[in-house]
């Protein structure tokens, strides 16, 4: 990536670069010069816990041979940033590092916020050129060409069982693929209650999932611009807050409140030149969005009935534009060409995630690192894979639940039956 992130408050306009943390610690410590031993002190703990994490893990052992990973596995992010810092828009301008996922730092774990925060800043962010749309695609061709199959727009209805076990899965168009295993990256809420037949779950499985929350969902506005920007408009992820309030933004973003919360804007142009179209630009604005604010248009939307819908999120849109365009892009109305956005119901309706989520359960405190829910669930052949298993929400993570799924199957066939 060209650098780690810029962030845009009503008094500071950073940009921080990329794999350089002692650049980091002086940015930081000029603008804030009496928490310059708290910075060095954050950013130390940092880079000591990504060595830790370098290091083969032994639940066991963990206290002795992990011992930050340790010592912050209980921890809120508020209470990282409390323990380093007593500058309330300096801890707003750093919990803006994390992702956060759409949990304020009261909630949302410290090892999930530090370990993210400390690959970004000391390895760097990537991305996929030209689209990450193309890593996707190489999985698949990966699958075909390993001897698999991958069937597109084709909706698994139901998971079959036999015994308490699963044998297969019965798609849409009425066809039954058999199978030892069943791999589930659909929503679990829906993989538990309404896939598989009554009674296979066991109910004490199935209360404990219900006490896990979904994560925020998403409002998002694509703008195609007639003019470039590459070059004009400095950073690629531009994070904008318009107070340093990041609790009360996280109850603006519950409640949809376009005017309050904090939001990302995403100038794709500035990736790598001839992202758009010559003379062209891609801008996205990205706002989390709480689904009960959209609950009361969910009837008449799926039903196709979408006039006050589609009012309300135009205002939104609108809303979104007039902030960035005061804050981040000058001139920016009087550019747009094409424009596009999407709400929760949006993410329901292109993916069926429940409540629209945008990394499957929220990674809270009861639902993160060794809490997490497990990617083998109850039942024989039956895992999880995705942002609503381990290790959560995510790019990598979903990656990386792929990765310890597969292996969990293997390690189960492997096993005498």
């Amino acid at each position: 990536m060209p650098e780690f992130l810029r962030v845009v408050t009503p008094d500071y306009d950073l940009i921080f670069p990329q794999q350089n943390p002692k650049e980091i610690v002086s940015i930081l410590s000029e603008k804030f010069p009496r928490e310059t031993e708290g910075i060095r002190g954050f950013m130390g703990q940092l880079t000591n816990l990504l060595q830790e994490l370098r290091k083969p893990i032994d639940p066991k052992t963990i206290s002795s041979t992990h011992p930050i990973l340790w010592s912050i596995s209980n921890q809120t992010t508020a209470q990282l940033l409390d323990k380093y810092f007593k500058d309330e828009k300096l801890k707003a301008i750093l919990a803006a590092f994390g992702p956060g996922l759409g949990l304020p730092p009261s909630r949302s774990p410290n090892l999930f916020y530090s370990a993210a925060t400390a690959a970004y800043l000391i390895l760097g962010k990537e991305t996929v050129k030209p689209h990450p749309q193309h890593l996707s695609d190489a999985f698949m061709h990966a699958i075909e060409n390993n001897g698999g199959r991958v069937i597109l727009k084709t909706e698994v209805e139901t998971i079959l069982t036999k015994d308490g076990a699963v044998i297969g899965v019965r798609t849409a168009d009425g066809k039954t693929h058999t199978a030892r295993a069943v791999i589930s990256n659909a929503s679990a809420p829906a993989t538990f209650e309404k896939m598989l037949p009554p009674g296979v779950v066991p109910d004490n499985y199935i209360s404990k999932v219900r006490t896990y929350r979904p994560s925020l969902s998403s409002i998002k506005v694509w703008l195609g611009l007639n003019q470039e920007l590459r070059g004009k408009i400095k950073g690629y992820h531009i994070s904008v807050l318009d107070d340093y309030d990041i609790e009360a933004s996280g109850k603006a973003s519950l409640a949809a409140q376009a005017s309050k919360a904090n939001f990302v804007i995403f100038m794709y142009d500035n990736l790598y030149p001839g992202y758009s179209k010559p003379g062209k630009s891609s801008v996205s604005l990205i706002m989390p969005s709480g689904y009960d604010p959209w609950k009361r248009f969910e009837a008449d939307y799926f039903a196709g009935r979408k006039e006050a819908y589609q009012k309300e999120k135009e205002r939104i849109a609108q809303v979104l534009i007039d902030r960035a365009e005061a804050r981040v892009i000058p001139g920016l109305r009087s550019m747009i060409e094409v424009m596009d956005a999407a709400t929760p119901l949006t993410n329901v309706r292109y993916t069926k995630n429940h409540a629209g989520a945008i990394v499957g359960y929220e990674n809270s405190m009861d639902n993160s690192g060794m809490n997490r829910i497990k990617n083998r669930t109850p039942i024989k052949g039956l895992y999880l894979a995705g942002h609503w298993g381990d290790p959560g929400g995510g790019f990598v993570s979903v990656m990386r639940s792929g990765q310890n799924t597969f292996k969990m199957l293997m390690e189960d066939w492997g096993k005498k039956t």
